[in-house]
């Protein structure tokens, strides 16, 4: 997995690679340069005329974008340089690179920021603009020309309609917190970028607040090609890889009860699709048997959905919602099933509420807890504390406010955390549903999620990703937090598939379930 560091720890193995390691500085800023250049090679493949103006600061990251140019200069690219700041006042290794720079048989033209309006920019080719103002290493409120040439830079990929690339971090963006900064006019001071290369490792402030919509794509340069020198991080970004070597392959014989027993406590009367969606999903997960204990009125609606599925009626109230007295039936098929799922589609009524409560406190199986059940629980939290088996939450940022108290504004700021706190604090594993998805163990290591698109963002979606959790969880039982991730993942590579054949316009739950078998077949599942 890939490693998410803070800015603290960007700098800790910086100092690591150079002091113990015995890696130069110099030389880990060429590598990094030459990680970029072939971030940059493939826009230069599809558009061989295009123009490149690289933005550069006195710091290191203009170090950085200062090689950058070097090798873009080399290898026939039309490049610009723009210095932002005193060029007699750089940074040890930046200074280093300029002056490789200026003395390269045919420099490329360099302008400081004060004469950038004589930058030659031919509207008929491509822009591709490089954002090396400032890196990691800053903090605190944008000074000198920085603020000036962060909009600068934005007009101009406006105008142009540039191609933004970001060198370690989107300039004016917080590492830490992805917070940044707004001007007078009420301009964001940050840099928006269509791909952020970020050094080494990814950085923890991508991921929080409303920073996802400024980074782009992140894709990260590695300093290294030594597994045992990567950094270390409790915050993973997750890649394809990770979930083919993590999820368990299945034996050439085996019984549908090898794979796991699923009973769903899903749905009520109007919102049985939450059930049967949920119910769907984890059979093509992967598990063996799913059985669905819904409303007894609605039974027939999921039996007739679906013939691969069990179904039990339970006792309701008036308005079509499960009564604690369900319970007594309940009883007997939970001690059958390995993994229950619970919550979806629920109406929030007192004896619906209770008889979540009750599954929580009393079911010695372990839980996959969603919408209705996330409610519940929010009135008795002690009960996620003594649960002696694994219990996995679903919320999306409304639910995740309710669980711990606070304002959805205030979890949509920095959700990362609060999953976090709640997920160690409550000893359970949360998957914050958003952009990204957080995957939380109990333990406090955090799992981001690198797939899907907006078109998730439709209903039902969330009752796919509970079933789909549910049935990859009954597979492999003993490790629900590796269970959760691996189902994100999936989610979101079957909606990135529903995409490139429908598009996101009109994309439907189920367009993603019906996915899932083309997803495992391209991870390479038999």
């Amino acid at each position: 997995m890939i490693p998410v560091l803070t800015s603290q720890e960007a700098r800790d193995y910086d100092r690591y690679l150079i002091d113990e390691i015995g890696i130069a500085s110099s030389e880990l800023l060429e590598r990094a340069s030459a990680a970029l250049f072939a971030h940059v090679g493939p826009w230069l493949e599809q558009e061989p005329n295009s123009q490149v103006i690289v933005f550069s600061g006195r710091g290191n990251n203009g170090g950085d974008g200062i090689a950058l140019a070097r090798l873009l200069s080399k290898a026939g690219a039309k490049t610009q340089i723009v210095i932002v700041g005193n060029p007699m006042s750089m940074s040890a290794e930046a200074a280093k690179q300029y002056e490789l720079l200026l003395n390269e048989e045919k420099p490329p033209p360099i302008f400081e920021f004060s004469d950038s309006l004589h930058l030659t920019i031919d509207e008929s080719y491509p822009l591709i603009i490089i954002d090396a103002l400032l890196g990691t290493g800053a903090s605190g409120h944008l000074r000198g020309d920085i603020p000036e040439a962060i909009i600068f830079l934005n007009h101009a990929a406006s105008r142009y309609g540039a191609l933004v690339l970001s060198v370690d971090i989107p300039t004016g963006m917080d590492v830490d917190t992805g917070a940044f900064q707004i001007d007078e006019e009420d301009r964001p001071l940050v840099v928006k970028a269509d791909i952020t290369v970020s050094i080494a490792a990814a950085k923890v402030g991508f991921y929080r607040g409303s920073a996802h919509t400024i980074t782009g794509t992140v894709a990260v340069a590695p300093l290294t090609d030594r597994a045992d020198l990567q950094p270390q991080s409790h915050i993973h970004l997750v890649e394809r890889r990770d979930v083919i070597n993590a999820y368990p392959k299945p034996s050439n014989i085996a019984s549908k009860y090898d794979f796991g027993h699923v009973l769903s406590v899903c749905g009520s009367r109007g919102m049985t699709g939450a059930a049967i969606m949920g119910a769907e999903s984890a059979l093509r997960s992967g598990c063996g048997l799913v059985t669905v204990a819904t409303s007894a009125s609605e039974r027939h609606i999921v039996a007739q959905a679906m013939a691969e599925l069990m179904t039990v009626g339970l006792p309701e109230t008036s308005t079509g919602a499960p009564t604690t007295s369900s319970w007594n039936v309940l009883e007997y098929f939970i001690g059958r099933a390995d993994v229950l799922l619970i919550g979806s589609g629920m109406k929030p009524e007192p004896e619906t509420a209770d008889l979540l409560r009750k599954i929580l406190r009393e079911a010695v199986k372990p839980i996959v807890a969603d919408a209705g059940a996330l409610h519940a629980a929010a009135e008795e939290l002690d009960i996620l504390k003594q649960r002696q088996h694994a219990t996995i939450l679903t919320p999306h940022a409304g639910e995740l406010a309710t669980l711990v108290g606070v304002e959805r504004k205030q979890v949509e700021e920095d959700r990362l955390e609060y999953a976090r706190s709640f997920a160690v604090e409550h000893k359970v594993t949360v998957v914050s549903k958003g952009a990204p998805t957080f995957t939380v163990s109990p333990l406090g290591d955090v799992f981001v999620n690198t797939t899907g698109n907006v078109g998730l963002a439709t209903a039902g979606s969330g009752d796919v990703l509970g079933g789909m959790i549910a049935g990859t969880f009954a597979r492999m039982t003993a490790e629900p937090t590796d269970a959760a991730w691996i189902a994100v993942y999936l989610h979101g590579a079957a909606a990135d598939l529903a995409k490139k054949e429908w598009t996101t316009v009109g994309m439907t739950a189920r367009d993603v379930t019906f996915k899932l078998g083309e997803t495992y077949r391209s991870m390479g599942f038999e």
